[in-house]
């Protein structure tokens, strides 16, 4: 049997904010590479970072959740992509492996383990059922994302669909690189 997700967008600043709110959303989780931004790249589309501020401004928390065993270097390509001031927290898994195991180097804390994400929930004060989570990994963020009781949206994008198809969420975008390509909704 094959899912089909039931919302499809051909970019994240597609997706209208307004829907939180009609779904009961308060608060949204983005990843960092290739979601918010193009792996590798040291710019982002000013209308993803205009989607985040607008999202914000209906009431929505928006916050980042990604992996990084490097702290400083993930604060430094925010703040050269000037995305760090664009979200209510910030949370990178290096941090958390720091906080829990002393050793922020350590990928056991990592996407896709639910104590990430249940943390992310318990720092953001609010029920991981409650929380929206876009991610352009099938695995580290859908899966995660999934098996913490969030609710996932898909970025297609270099990331195939490797995980069985219970998974699929019902909101997806296409990557991230057609921000810069195309208009409109498919």
């Amino acid at each position: 049997m094959k899912l089909l997700p039931t919302l499809r967008y051909k970019r994240i600043f597609d997706i209208p904010y307004e829907i939180f709110n009609e779904l009961n959303v308060s608060l949204v989780l983005l990843d960092m590479d290739n979601t918010t931004a193009p792996w590798h790249s040291d710019e982002v589309c000013p209308k993803t970072s205009l989607w985040v501020k607008n999202a914000k401004s209906t009431g929505v928390t928006v916050a980042l959740l990604t992996n990084a065993d490097d702290v400083k270097y993930q604060y430094n390509k925010l703040d050269l992509l000037g995305l760090r001031d664009c979200f209510d927290r910030i949370i990178i898994s290096g941090e958390y492996a720091k906080l829990v195991c002393g050793d922020e180097k350590n990928r056991e804390y990592e996407k896709p383990d639910t104590r990430i994400f249940k943390y992310a929930a318990a720092q953001l004060n609010a029920d991981p059922s409650e929380l929206y989570y876009v991610g352009d990994n099938a695995i580290n963020d859908i899966m995660g994302a999934c098996n913490s009781g969030f609710v996932p949206i898909w970025v297609r994008s270099r990331s195939p669909w490797v995980i069985d198809n219970k998974y699929m969420p019902k909101i997806c975008v296409d990557h991230v690189l057609d921000i810069l390509k195309t208009d409109g909704i498919f």
